[in-house]
This record gives structure tokens, sequence and C-alpha cells, in this order.
């Protein structure tokens, strides 16, 4: 039964493959606004976790990508995605999503838990010291504290914590994908490979 629910919802696991790949994009885009409103693009540990997003988004892509350009045609007649790729995609991405959001959330430091509002920001008895002491490099305070709320949002407010435990859940956790590779992944060619090698 399970191995027909996988090959029924092949086009579902793609897009959740393809919507975990566009969502990292949007991860990238906060995390180099946050290197550049702070003034830290130039640290060479921010440039690293910076790298770490980056590495989430290219993976996914490739993922995505791999499984386009090796398509297999379906008994339909219709080709699909190669499976094992949509699999692979679906388990890195699972696997590696609570690692980018934490990093997310340490890229941003303090300024998660330091928000002030628009009614602090609009408030004239304290409006002048925050903008004084918030500003960022290019943007004013009320421009960071909107993309410090946003960041918030994505990773830290009670939603990021349903979407963060529906990503993990969702259409197979993690040991699941694991052993659909195991029963999916023809390795008979790759053994053949090595026993030439290895001259047996």
């Amino acid at each position: 039964m399970l191995g027909l629910s996988g090959k029924a919802t092949l086009w579902a696991h793609w897009h959740i493959l393809t919507r975990l790949m566009v969502k990292s994009e949007i991860y990238v885009g906060c995390a180099e606004m946050v290197t550049r409103i702070l003034g830290a693009d130039g640290i060479p540990a921010v440039k690293g976790m910076l790298g770490e997003i980056v590495e989430f988004n290219r993976a996914l892509k490739a993922f995505l990508v791999a499984a386009e350009a090796n398509p297999q045609e379906m008994p339909s007649g219709v080709l699909g995605p190669d499976v094992s790729m949509i699999t692979a995609g679906r388990l890195y991405g699972v696997s590696r999503y609570p690692n980018v959001i934490h990093t997310l959330q340490d890229m941003r430091g303090q300024g998660l838990v330091m928000r002030f509002g628009k009614a602090s920001f609009e408030n004239p008895d304290i409006k002048h010291h925050l903008e004084e002491l918030l500003p960022g490099r290019g943007c004013t305070g009320m421009e960071k504290e909107q993309l410090m709320n946003f960041i918030w949002d994505l990773t830290t407010s009670g939603l990021a914590g349903r979407v963060a435990l529906f990503e993990n859940v969702n259409a197979t956790p993690a040991p699941r994908l694991r052993e659909r590779l195991f029963t999916e992944f023809d390795r008979s060619g790759m053994v053949e490979r090595a026993k030439r090698v290895a001259g047996m």
C-alpha cells in the first residue's frame, strides 16, 4: 500500500521539495539583508552562517534539477521526476531545516528579542530615542524593526513552530524517507561497479 501511495503522490512530493526550495530563497534573502543592515557582512563567522543558508538553497535546487533532468516514464506513459532524487531532496530538506532556522535566528541575535513595535516608534516621548539608537546601515530603525518582525514570524513565532512541525512530518518524516531510499533506489549497478574495481 505504501509503495502505491508513493507512486500516486509523486507530484505532491515534487511540490513539497519545490516549496522547500522557494522558502530557502526567502531565508537567503533575509540573511543577506540582516548582514547588510547590521554591517556584519565582512565578519568571517557571519559569512559562514550565510554560506550555510546558501548551501541549503543550492542543495535543494540541485535535487530538483537532477530529478527533472532524469525523468522516469510512468506506467501511463507520462514522464515524472526521478523518485529517488525527490526522496533524497526531501530528506535533506527536513533534516537540515531546523539548523537553517536556528542559523537565521543566530544571525539576528538580540534583534529578535528586542523588538519595540510600531506604537513605540510612533510614541512622541520615545520616538526620537529609538530613531537615534536603532537605525541599521542604510535603513531607519523602523525599517530594521520591520525586517526583524518578519524574521520573527518566519523563525520564532507560534506559526513558525507549527510550520517547523509541519515540515518535519508532512508527507513522511526523515526515518521513513531513509527507508524509502533504501527500498526504492536500485543499487545493483553500483554493486557491480564496486566488484569490478575490487577485482571480484
